[in-house]
């Protein structure tokens, strides 16, 4: 299942990326968190810092990252097996600017309540 979501608008490409957008992914990493998490919150923090990195290297590739939830934490890279080898909630993100307006798309790759008899092998598999 993939969900698209408006993040952000902004008119002027020129002027990089919109300040909104980094507070916007996140706050779409914390509604997916929130629910799963019970130890660890202080991955968060190191989720919004790596977001913040990413984002500034968006102008320069349209690679998604991987997003994992667990009850002890999160992880958050662009290897989608390393995500979901630790992770019991595994979603891609895809960010993308269309007519000056920020999107993400959300696929579900696996949720909390369901464990795989495998785990999941990315799109290259």
């Amino acid at each position: 299942m993939t969900q698209t979501i408006e993040l952000a608008k902004w008119h002027d490409l020129n002027d990089g990326i919109p300040p909104t957008l980094y507070s916007s992914v996140y706050r779409e990493l914390i509604k997916l968190a929130v629910p799963i998490i019970k130890e660890y919150h202080g991955d968060l923090y190191y989720d919004a810092q790596w977001v913040e990195k990413w984002l500034e290297e968006l102008a320069t590739t349209s690679e998604p990252f991987y997003y994992g939830v667990r009850v002890s934490g999160t992880h958050i890279g662009t290897d989608g097996n390393i995500i979901a080898d630790h992770n019991t909630g595994v979603y891609k993100l895809t960010i993308y600017n269309l007519d000056s307006i920020w999107y993400v798309d959300i696929e579900t790759l696996r949720t909390h309540d369901t464990q795989p008899d495998a785990p999941y092998l990315g799109d290259d598999a």
